[in-house]
């Protein structure tokens, strides 16, 4: 059993159990692979694979358990791999963070500004990405932090870090009759279109909670992917909308009003996220303390070896 042997069963297994697959992602022949595939199980004496003919179609029971093992496994190689290359060269290499575009956008230039001063060789690759999607890039290795507006607690080996909080308001364009409202109410935007985010976006679930709690159907005139698509739309009249106050400039955005509905939403919480199992790079502690201080490497180091929540430890 060797570790080529191991990343050919795992890659087999999340391709759907197709061989052809697993070879493009793993930059290699189809019949290496199979031959591989057939010796690992000559030499551990049983199936890993359920066969239709000559097609893999699934798991044998045990097959189950020994790919589990195997992810496992390689993951704890993956991490030895990057702690010894992240030791050799400490100021130097690549950090990768899987983001929404409204974090990237609006709530990581200045993190960033400040962390390539420090680390000038180190090379920055952000990963536009929803939540889920941050989550799966985390999951593979494909990204070493995430930062997003809402990190699920379905999974355990992923651990989210509350960092920051930001407002969130509602705007609509110069000359809408809601701006002339001392104050507006569910009922108020109700009646409105609204231009929302993309549906797999957590806030637009959060929306339609909070106007159905009131017995209220939110009027969803547009649906678009990212907040600076979202202001445009509402520039030109098509509908109202519902952001963080980050993304609001009275001077940038000088066709938008902001109108008066604090209380309506809760605020939003960006959180910095983090796998357990994969080696986090030296440079990495340094941007999350960076992006919120009271994260220092102690405290992420106990997050990530805690069986809590982190949220329970951000206060």
């Amino acid at each position: 059993m060797n570790i080529q042997q191991l990343r050919y069963l795992r890659e087999v297994a999340t391709n759907g159990f197709s061989i052809s697959k697993a070879a493009k992602t793993l930059h290699t022949s189809q019949p290496g692979i199979s031959q591989q595939i057939i010796a690992l199980e000559r030499e551990l004496g049983l199936p890993v694979f359920v066969r239709d003919k000559k097609r893999l179609v699934g798991l044998t029971k045990q097959g189950e358990q020994i790919i589990a093992r195997a992810a496992s496994a390689l993951l704890d190689i993956d991490y030895i791999r990057k702690f010894a290359h992240s030791v050799a060269k400490t100021n130097s290499g690549q950090l990768v963070i899987a983001t929404t575009h409204t974090q990237a956008r609006y709530v990581l230039p200045e993190t960033l500004s400040l962390f390539a001063r420090k680390y000038p060789k180190v090379r920055v690759t952000l990963e536009h990405a929803n939540p889920t999607q941050i989550e799966q890039a985390l999951a593979s290795g494909a990204a070493d932090i995430g930062v997003s507006p809402y990190i699920g607690t379905g999974r355990p080996d992923i651990v989210g870090l509350e960092c920051r909080r930001y407002r969130r308001i509602v705007l609509a364009p110069k000359g809408h009759p809601l701006l002339k409202k001392r104050r507006c109410s569910l009922e108020d935007l109700a009646k409105h279109p609204l231009i929302a985010f993309e549906r797999s976006i957590f806030a637009r679930q959060m929306i339609i909670d909070i106007f159905a709690a009131e017995g209220l159907t939110p009027n969803f005139a547009l649906t678009a992917i990212d907040a600076d698509v979202v202001k445009a739309c509402v520039e030109v009249g098509l509908g109202i909308a519902i952001l963080i106050e980050l993304a609001y400039d009275p001077a940038r955005d000088a066709g938008l009003g902001l109108l008066k509905a604090d209380g309506l939403f809760p605020s939003s919480v960006t959180s910095v996220a983090i796998h357990r199992r994969h080696h986090l790079p030296p440079c990495a502690f340094d941007f999350i303390e960076m992006f919120s201080p009271k994260w220092n490497r102690g405290r992420v180091e106990n997050a990530l070896l805690s069986k809590k929540t982190a949220k329970r430890h951000s206060s």
